[in-house]
């Protein structure tokens, strides 16, 4: 573990594990496709890489948005190749919260939009860039009750809630 702006960070062994299998499996893919076992390796761990540094670029939106709300920031945690999540201070608003949990979508949108772009420019990593971010984006509405998408929509609920009283 270590702390970035008073935020300790850390990742899982169910992190590490998936991105062992993922790059595994990527590794075979690119040798079957004539990579050669060094370019295998070298594009399954870019690729591997790319994945973790987008699902921490997806927390830090959270944590940023948190300490703009004024809120105080403990843990980030890496719990998959693709997930993670923010410990931190609950807000007494419902408009904060929702800030916060579409803060890493944003993030996330932000990266697909702009691997896009690079791929359509002809970037292979651009490409990666795209993929991997579309791909956690339909994440963040799973699982519904515990997703970025979950708590945003029962956090707009309740900002309906309080405009309509």
């Amino acid at each position: 573990m270590s702390a970035a702006g008073g935020v300790a960070i850390s990742v899982s062994r169910r992190a590490v594990a998936e991105s062992a299998l993922v790059a595994g499996l990527l590794g075979v893919i690119a040798v079957r496709q004539g990579f050669g076992v060094v370019g295998a390796a070298g594009t399954a761990a870019a690729v591997v890489a790319v994945a973790l540094a987008s699902a921490a670029a997806h927390e830090w939106g959270h944590v940023i948005a948190a300490r703009r709300q004024g809120l105080r920031v403990l843990a980030l945690r890496l719990e998959g190749l693709l997930g993670g999540a923010v410990e931190r201070e609950r807000s007494g608003s419902a408009g904060a919260e929702l800030r916060i949990c579409l803060a890493g979508p944003l993030v996330t949108l932000a990266l697909a939009l702009t691997g896009g772009a690079f791929a359509l420019a002809g970037s292979a990593a651009g490409l990666v860039l795209a993929v991997v971010n579309a791909l956690a984006l339909v994440g963040c509405t799973l699982p519904p009750s515990r997703s970025d998408a979950g708590r945003a929509w029962a956090a707009w609920r309740l900002t309906r809630r309080v405009r309509t009283r």
